[in-house]
């Protein structure tokens, strides 16, 4: 990437940093995360995580040993750096 526009893309990104409000709103709001028993939408929801579990184990066991591991690899280090930008360390 040129310089040039590496340091617009770190302008914006400072610039979009700046303009975010921290309202000290509990963490403990969000939780719990999950859907009521009685939700008209837990149903549905549990069928398409229980429908993305076995279409991503199938994915998964049909690639090479090779593949799997260096994508596993390549995904640890993005959950990484997006948990630490996330939680607004400079990475």
């Amino acid at each position: 990437m040129e310089p040039d526009i590496k340091a617009k893309k770190a302008a914006e990104r400072e610039a979009k940093n700046a303009a975010v409000e921290d309202r000290e709103e509990s963490v403990s709001s969000m939780e719990p995360m999950r859907f009521a028993e009685g939700s008209q939408h837990r149903a549905p929801l549990s069928e398409l995580a229980f429908q993305l579990g076995t279409c991503s184990t199938g994915f998964k066991n049909s690639l090479p040993a090779g593949v799997v591991s260096a994508l596993s690899e390549l995904v640890r280090t993005m959950n990484c750096y997006y948990s630490n930008l996330i939680e607004g360390h400079n990475t």
